[in-house]
This record gives structure tokens, sequence and C-alpha cells, in this order.
């Protein structure tokens, strides 16, 4: 279990505690950037949750299939879009992660 320093009171704690056994800070492994993009991350993941109901709602029988062709298609770019930005984000993680464990 890889360990690093509380970035609270610095004293040493694993990287996946939920809580620093020595002071009680809430995830004392994360940095603040990996707050950050995590943070990021989950907001990304919640549009991307809202394009697809959306796909979901416009794609609903012929007609509107057809009415909403665009819209569905600039929906479809946007997921991507944001897909493509959270992977970017996830890979910054996971630079982080061996900055830190190396």
């Amino acid at each position: 279990m890889p360990l690093t320093n509380c970035i609270e009171c610095k004293k040493e704690v694993s990287v996946s505690a939920e809580h620093c056994p020595h002071c009680g800070f809430k995830e004392p492994g994360v940095s603040g950037r990996e707050r950050q993009l995590s943070y990021q991350i989950n907001k990304n993941n919640e549009f991307i949750e809202e394009y697809e109901d959306n796909i979901r709602r416009f794609s609903d029988g012929w007609f509107n299939r057809m009415i909403n062709k665009f819209q569905i298609t600039d929906l479809t770019e946007q997921i991507n879009k944001t897909i493509a930005i959270n992977k970017g984000y996830n890979n910054e993680i996971l630079e982080l992660h061996r900055r830190e464990w190396h």
C-alpha cells in the first residue's frame, strides 16, 4: 500500500485513506490539483449524462428523429468533446500519481 504525506499535517498516511488518522483531514493523500481534476471530471460526467438523456428524449419516435437530427448531432459532438477532456484529466491524474510514487 503506497504511502504519502497528509497535505494538512504532513504525517505519513496511506494514499487511499478516507481521513488522516493523525489530524482527521478528509482525503489526506489527494493533492489540490488532483481534487480539482476529479471535481471537473465529475461535473463533466454530469453533463454527459444530461446530453445522453437529451439524445434519448430527442430520438423518441420517427417524426422527432427527423426534426431533431441536428440537435442529436450537436449533443453527440458535445459528449465526444467532454469525454476527450475527461481522458486528458484522467491522464494528468495518472501522471501526478506516477511522479508521486517514483
